[in-house]
């Protein structure tokens, strides 16, 4: 059996086949732990283990009650309480079964005749580890940020704001590193919240796989003008309840969710930030 294998924010993915060849997209380099042959992770905490298997038939056995139905996805749950995850395409459509933890699975489709090797687990990749975090309390944001000496900074906000402009006008800047453009996984260790850097980007190089200890988190604000302001801890949770990947279909882990949500809004300074391009935006952000 061969597997590949990557690791987000220090949670370790492995995906195998029997019959499928397969190999991990570009954006991954950076996360990538080499592609293997019979080696176990059976001594890995956080491990995601996922099973690939073509078959012709492809939907799953058995009846399924339908929590969510977006256009891109769809998730339910089978007799054995199961997450069913269903992505029509690009195709081969294909379907994710995995237990309530989100630690094992089986993706199926109908691979056969598929030129070359593959990766079958996109969009299930982000859904997965993002239901993951949810299961710790923790989350996955739409957000750019960056690690200055050691130290993380997050952007939030709608798309088309400036978080990948922010961040790209900073590459290259010394002792600064971009994390990433688009999403953030926020994680919470030793009492303290770190974000890292995760595959999930549109452009290349504006991400990393370093985590930091978060020091501040800015919610982006369209404006004619500039602003920096300090915002509640009140109005900080409102606005990461909009940009958090929350699985609002699982009642179990929402209380946990928003208590982790709470505790880092009331443990990190929060701004509201409007900028020009143009501006020591860097400045502004290390001195608020």
């Amino acid at each position: 059996m061969k597997s590949v294998r990557f690791a987000v924010a220090g949670v370790t993915f492995e995906i195998c086949a029997n019959t499928v060849g397969l190999e991990l997209p570009e954006a991954f380099n950076l996360f990538d732990l080499k592609t293997v042959e019979d080696e176990s992770l059976s001594t890995v905490s956080d491990l995601i283990h996922i099973e690939v298997v073509s078959s012709a038939a492809g939907e799953p056995v058995g009846n399924l009650d339908w929590l969510s139905n977006d256009p891109a996805w769809q998730v339910g749950r089978d007799d054995a309480g199961h997450f069913v995850f269903h992505v029509p395409g690009p195709a081969p459509a294909r379907w994710l079964s995995i237990n309530d933890s989100f630690t094992r699975g089986t993706l199926t489709g109908d691979f056969s005749g598929l030129p070359g090797p593959i990766y079958p687990f996109h969009t299930f990749d982000i859904i997965t580890f993002a239901n993951w975090l949810a299961s710790q309390g923790e989350l996955l944001i739409h957000a750019s940020g960056f690690s200055w000496n050691g130290r993380g900074y997050a952007f939030i906000g709608p798309s088309g704001v400036g978080k990948s402009t922010l961040v790209a006008n900073l590459l290259g800047r010394a002792g600064l590193t971009v994390l990433a453009e688009d999403q953030l996984a926020v994680r919470l260790f030793g009492g303290k919240y770190w974000i890292y850097g995760t595959p999930w980007h549109l452009r290349p190089g504006l991400y990393s796989n370093l985590g930091v200890p978060l020091e501040k988190v800015f919610f982006l604000q369209r404006s004619p003008g500039s602003a920096l302001n300090p915002i509640s801890p009140q109005e900080a949770f409102k606005q990461l309840l909009l940009k958090g990947f929350i699985p609002y279909y699982r009642q179990e882990v929402l209380e946990g969710i928003m208590d982790g949500l709470q505790s880092l809004t009331q443990a990190i300074p929060c701004f509201a930030l409007a900028y020009q391009l143009g501006e020591d935006i860097l400045t502004q952000v290390l001195n608020a």
